[in-house]
């Protein structure tokens, strides 16, 4: 039901005591309410020229897709969507993981697994600063450069 925690329920009777010391209830992300300036085009000559993200693992793995968002989305997954999403990191008022998909920048959220949605609306200058930050955050040295 939207807007309410989610709720399960076992179709077998069993002793669920156990189980449930370790549940954890996951309530979705608040609505974050936006501006509306209308629809915004941008120019040819504002548009940058395309870039890519290469991260380098500390165990030597590099990972670069064809796409900087591609990267992005691999390398949080790779260090573990439920630490990345508990530094509570947000762009644009919204969380760069979470669990609903944003009304304005829901587009740009890419679904991975476990229902975590990722935002990937962007530069490729800010996916490197964010990366840069995680890494700090769970003390990882990655090597993050944008070519």
């Amino acid at each position: 039901m939207p807007g309410r925690p989610l709720k399960v329920s076992l179709s077998r009777k069993r002793n669920i005591d156990e189980i449930l010391t370790d549940a954890v209830e996951i309530k979705p992300d608040p609505i974050v309410a936006h501006r509306s300036n209308g629809p915004q085009k941008a120019k040819k000559e504002d548009i940058a020229p395309k870039t890519l993200l290469r991260v380098t693992m500390p165990d030597g793995t590099v990972i670069e897709n064809a796409k900087a968002k591609d990267t992005f989305v691999e390398v949080i997954c790779r260090l573990g969507i439920e630490r990345v999403r508990q530094l509570g990191l947000k762009f644009c008022k919204v969380p760069i993981i979470s669990n609903t998909r944003d009304a304005k920048y829901g587009k740009a959220q890419v679904p991975v697994d476990g229902g975590w949605l990722i935002l990937t609306h962007s530069s490729t200058n800010d996916k490197k600063k964010q990366l840069d930050k995680i890494a700090k955050a769970l003390k990882i040295k990655m090597k993050v450069e944008i070519v």
